[in-house]
């Protein structure tokens, strides 16, 4: 998926800001803003109460390597326990093994491969708007 363009963080970001089921943290280092996550928590079927998704961890190029990361997953972790969630998902690109070792490293694990013994979960996608975001038929 391509990066959001400026005009388009901007006209959904208030949104996501006033959703009462999505939480931002940010990172500082040196009176900078380094890094953020975008936690979104919802009820769940699959898990007894509420569900958290860890939908975005970003953590800029000169600030990685100190922490900063693993500080917002423990963050995340944090918030999660204290809204009653009883698990967070992640997703994360399988070559990205530096994000892979430190979820590992806090105690995550990957799951598509053990949740099926017929093959792995495969998550499917369809957008339901173009790339304005009208909504076409």
């Amino acid at each position: 998926a391509r990066s959001p363009r400026d005009e388009q963080i901007r006209a959904h970001l208030p949104a996501s800001l006033a959703d009462p089921g999505t939480e931002f943290a940010c990172a500082w280092l040196d009176g900078r803003a380094v890094g953020f996550t975008q936690t979104r928590f919802f009820p769940s079927v699959w898990a007894p109460g509420t569900e958290a998704h860890l939908e975005d961890l970003f953590v800029s190029p000169e600030a990685r390597r100190r922490a900063v990361g693993r500080a917002l997953v423990r963050h995340v972790l944090e918030r999660a326990r204290a809204r009653g969630a009883a698990r967070v998902t992640l997703n994360t690109n399988l070559g990205n093994r530096e994000a892979q070792a430190l979820y590992r490293s806090e105690g995550f694990a990957p799951q598509s491969h053990e949740l099926y013994p017929d093959g792995y979960e495969v998550l499917w996608t369809r957008s339901v708007v173009d790339e304005d975001g009208a909504r076409p038929r």
